[in-house]
């Protein structure tokens, strides 16, 4: 089912630009990043996004 099935909705979208991006390691960042509660169980804090 898409949006153009349903008759009257109307979706709401909002233009993004994005920006050119390059790969970086997260072991050198873990000790930086405060929400990272658990060091030793980095990947924890990045499964549910």
């Amino acid at each position: 089912m898409t949006a153009d099935d349903v008759p009257g909705f109307v979706p709401w979208r909002i233009d993004v630009d994005y920006l050119p991006a390059q790969s970086a390691l997260i072991k050198p960042l873990i000790a930086q990043l405060n929400f990272i509660t658990d060091k030793t169980h980095w990947g924890a804090a990045f499964r549910f996004g």
